[in-house]
């Protein structure tokens, strides 16, 4: 299972649920999107700070991030082009236009064996 998380500022003026509720009031088409990407797990965290809101998104897929992130870019579900519209008017982020760079590197992670069980998370980000 790939597992990763992004961090995007929520642009002044926008409101980070916007996305969100989007898909909430097309929950089938949520559906079908994640299952596409073969999300297993999504969480989405609201982090207020100094410098404006961010949003912070948990993600864990079968795909990993270079192979899921296209498919949702590609996707024809009217609850994706919905979606992409909004992250590009609500963060900025075009998934239609990707930055270029390299993939997200994982640089640590540490997992207790013994812990089989998930319970609510905990996210958040400190801009520099």
């Amino acid at each position: 299972m790939h597992k990763y998380a992004l961090a995007v500022p929520v642009l002044p003026g926008r409101s980070a649920q916007e996305p969100a509720r989007a898909y909430l009031e097309d929950m089938d088409g949520y559906l079908q999107s994640r299952h596409q990407m073969g999300v297993a797990l999504e969480r989405v965290y609201l982090m207020p700070t100094p410098t404006g809101e961010f949003v912070i998104i948990y993600i864990e897929s079968n795909k990993d991030f270079v192979r899921g992130s296209p498919i949702l870019g590609s996707s024809i579900l009217p609850a994706d082009i919905r979606f992409r519209q909004l992250l590009k008017e609500v963060h900025g982020f075009d998934l239609d236009a990707p930055p270029a760079g390299p993939p997200p590197e994982l640089i640590a992670e540490w997992r207790d064996p013994d812990v089989h069980l998930r319970k609510a998370g905990l996210a958040f980000v400190a801009p520099l």
